[in-house]
């Protein structure tokens, strides 16, 4: 084995004692807890094994309807065939940090192995003069893996933890225009491809520093910005002007279309879903000015200390951090003292025309974190920032968290922190200093866990018939609905109403899911309304109709999970289940199971679609009352096999009122007057029109659904 190799297995090997020492105690518990906290790791682990389940090589091509696309578990779906959850999961967060480490070190290396070392280090031996040498990088390195950035999203976000992929394509980017061969060609890509899987904003960051490079050197190509090896052409001579950009291009023509078709073809493809998505009328994916405000960096955010520092986060939190707006997550940008004060005191000592570059990635990035207007400790003030201008535009409308541009800050101060020690580190103390510093600022232990070890009522529930479960509070809590989605790899039933994928399931399906009788008191849950056994609308008693709205979605179990409700939730729901409807709990560690058993009704029941408005009870006349702005609809559903025949009737309270349905009028009620409305009913489901005859809204008071 050669000297290089063996410089690069003992990087590695140190990344890797510096990545189980600072994420403590992961390794001991790799195989029974999961790194992080909430809901989505529990989501990402349902994702491995769901993306594998439904393995189509279609989807990485772009197949399927237009929908949301997350694939970011791709890349690693081979660790999860050969490991299994959690610990594929917990392998992919450490690799995330020692990977980091070690691209940052060859970034590093490659930008600054042409600076002179300093005259100091030759009085030191051969071994530890070629330590010394390494040390810049390695530091860098150091610095990039343990940003607190990373440590904030390791907490669950899986594909914005990944910061690796980032040091790795602008190594590559570099060297592939200083000699672009075919082998370069195809790493370049299939870099770009993994980090346009991983996390697609990162994918836009990068696009956005390939801007900002060909701009920097189209308008100063004087300089070099790094020097080439041997037999390998500068990246821009001081006679490279936009012309010779155009000559080099020509030349290297081939190699460009050949990248282009790699990443049309890998990269691109795979979000087409979502460009559909995207290019129809409704605005799935844009989610607004208000969140792009809340989930943008604060301008003290980059030096204030994270909560978790174990010495100083918690003061630094009470004094600065609780200020900021979003969630911990997205506020924390960090950046470390050490760094910034060498910055500010020996910038000089950088090559000018790399200081130059990287603080201007550095400042265009932080401007773009700071999103469309200025915070300043949770304060946002009204004047807006140049990302106001890209905000409304396709693309950077759906950027879920614009503060995540901090991590491109994150980058350059690491690379010129590397160009700094890689001209004034000195002595082997100054190595120590520098590295117990970073360690002691970026500290993060103990990484929080949770136990990944599932209840045995979905075992159970495996058993049972039925297609779909009813789990609380899967609608109403987010990390209670991930780790049931988590969970339903297991029983392999569909979770009726779950929150946790709202955003990836059909608009229809889940508001049906929330409009069923009975079913929403229960999946929204609210106490007393359970205790006061309050009639659903049009009268529809909730003992009577809960059997029949869970025989039409096939549920045969209803699991409570105890731990995630209050005493009087769980009682009030232990009165329904087990006091009215008759259906004992069985308890399972912290999980109740309640099996359906049939129950005699009517099979028929009713809901409303969301244009109704001001439902609700009045005491002082004892009626329920109901407006009707233009249009609202409800949907009558029999669960029987033969038709029946139903009666909606109602008092007319205000205005004028027809009703229809499929098109056909059925009754019309004017002010004063009592309505009914005789249908038949066939097997599944119908939906009937009420429709206001005058510019006025209407009012319906006391409706009854009457089955005959």
């Amino acid at each position: 084995m050669n000297a290089l190799w063996r410089r690069h297995i003992v990087v590695l090997i140190l990344y890797v004692v510096l990545t189980v020492f600072m994420t403590m105690p992961i390794v001991s518990n790799i195989s029974t807890h999961v790194a992080g906290l909430g809901g989505d790791p529990w989501q990402t682990m349902w994702r491995f094994g769901d993306e594998w389940d439904n393995a189509n090589i279609l989807e990485i091509f772009g197949g399927g309807e237009p929908r949301l696309v997350n694939i970011s578990v791709w890349p690693w779906m081979w660790l999860h065939l050969m490991f299994g959850q959690p610990a594929a999961y917990n392998l992919v967060y450490l690799l995330s940090f020692v990977l980091s480490g070690y691209f940052m070190y060859l970034l590093v290396r490659f930008l600054t192995r042409r600076v002179p070392e300093p005259d100091a280090l030759h009085r030191y031996g051969g071994g530890l003069s070629r330590i010394l040498s390494e040390a810049p990088a390695f530091l860098a390195g150091v610095l990039y893996m343990f940003l607190p950035y990373h440590v904030a999203h390791g907490m669950g976000h899986f594909g914005a933890m990944q910061t690796q992929w980032l040091p790795l394509a602008v190594l590559l980017l570099f060297m592939w225009i200083q000699r672009p061969t075919v082998w370069r060609t195809i790493g370049l890509a299939l870099v770009v491809t993994l980090q346009s899987w991983s996390e697609h904003h990162y994918l836009l960051w990068l696009a956005i520093f390939v801007v900002v490079f060909a701009i920097f050197h189209l308008i100063r190509p004087e300089d070099e910005l790094a020097s080439p090896s041997q037999g390998e052409a500068p990246l821009l001579r001081k006679e490279r002007s936009a012309e010779r950009w155009v000559r080099w291009i020509r030349g290297n023509s081939r190699q460009i279309v050949l990248l282009s078709i790699l990443l049309i073809t890998f990269a691109a493809l795979p979000w087409w879903p979502m460009v559909r998505l995207a290019a129809q009328p409704s605005d799935t994916l844009s989610l607004g000015i208000e969140q792009t405000i809340r989930f943008s960096a604060d301008l003290f955010s980059f030096v204030t200390p994270p909560q978790w520092q174990p010495i100083w986060g918690g003061i630094a939190y009470e004094l600065f951090g609780k200020h900021f707006t979003g969630n911990i997550v997205e506020a924390t940008q960090f950046l470390g003292f050490l760094p910034l004060l060498l910055l500010i005191f020996f910038r000089q000592h950088v090559l000018r025309r790399e200081k130059k570059f990287w603080f201007a990635v550095a400042a265009i990035f932080f401007l773009i974190s700071l999103g469309p207007r200025l915070h300043v400790f949770g304060n946002v003030l009204p004047m807006p920032l140049p990302y106001a201008l890209l905000d409304s535009l396709p693309v950077f409308s759906a950027v879920r968290a614009v503060a995540r541009a901090g991590v491109v800050v994150g980058l350059s101060v690491s690379v010129l922190f590397g160009w700094i020690l890689a001209t004034q580190l000195k002595r082997p103390i100054s190595v120590a200093v520098a590295l117990a510093v970073i360690l002691t600022e970026f500290l993060f232990l103990p990484v929080p866990l949770q136990a990944t070890k599932l209840s045995g009522a979905y075992e159970i529930i495996s058993s049972l018939p039925g297609k779909a479960l009813v789990e609380i509070p899967a609608a109403t809590n987010y990390t209670a609905a991930s780790e049931s989605l988590y969970a339903s790899r297991v029983h392999k039933k569909e979770v009726v109403g779950n929150i946790a994928l709202e955003r990836a399931l059909e608009k229809e399906v889940f508001a049906e899911a929330k409009s069923l009788p009975a079913l929403r008191q229960l999946l929204f849950l609210r106490t007393a309304h359970i205790l006061e056994n309050r009639p659903e609308f049009f009268a529809q008693g909730i003992v009577e109709t809960l059997p029949d709205t869970l025989r039409y979605l096939d549920v045969s179990a209803i699991a409570v999970r105890a731990d995630s409700l209050s005493a009087e939730q769980r009682q009030a729901i232990d009165y329904f289940l087990h006091e009215q409807l008759g259906w004992p709990g069985e308890k399972y560690e912290d999980v109740v199971l309640y099996k359906v058993q049939p129950r005699a009704g009517d099979g028929v029941f009713l809901s409303r679609d969301g244009r109704w408005e001001n439902v609700g009870f009045d005491p002082k006349r004892e009626s329920t009352f109901a407006e009707i702005p233009r249009q609202a609809a409800v949907t009558l559903y029999n669960v029987r096999e033969t038709n029946v025949t139903v009666t909606l009737e109602f008092d007319v309270e205000q205005g004028a009122i027809s009703v229809s349905m499929a098109g056909t009028p059925l009754r019309q009620g004017y002010a004063g007057q009592g309505v009914r409305v005789p249908i038949v009913l066939e097997p599944g489901k119908q939906e009937v029109v009420f429709e206001s005859l005058l510019p006025d809204k209407a009012i319906i008071r006391n409706p009854k659904l009457v089955v005959q």
